[in-house]
């Protein structure tokens, strides 16, 4: 019987163990854009590289547009920022940590 806890407490202790070894390869951001013109966001997406990203949302407005996306960064590139900030028609741009929990 105590082989059987022994046993099952050493897999919970490997699993736990892999499970945050692999979450501190990649860091997850949320990125918001607002920007202008039509051709814009296809500089913008060109501009994450081999970046891995999802499009969360878009919102239009009169002369601009907001767009949410998720960014999976293996190391992240503290030039990123500036490189997207220079896209032309970006007004600005926000880079957000994410780490699954939000309060609000």
């Amino acid at each position: 019987m105590y082989v059987l806890v022994v046993a099952a407490a050493v897999i919970m202790i490997l699993l736990i163990a892999l499970f945050q070894k692999h979450q501190l390869k990649g860091r997850i951001y949320i990125a918001v854009i607002h920007y202008t013109g039509e051709e814009t966001m296809e500089n913008i997406v060109r501009s994450f590289g081999k970046i891995k990203y999802f499009i969360k949302s878009q919102t239009a407005r009169k002369d601009s547009t907001e767009m949410a996306v998720e960014l999976f960064f293996k190391k992240y590139d503290p030039l990123f920022l500036e490189r997207l900030r220079a896209v032309n028609g970006v007004q600005d741009a926000t880079l957000i940590q994410y780490n699954g929990e939000y309060h609000g």
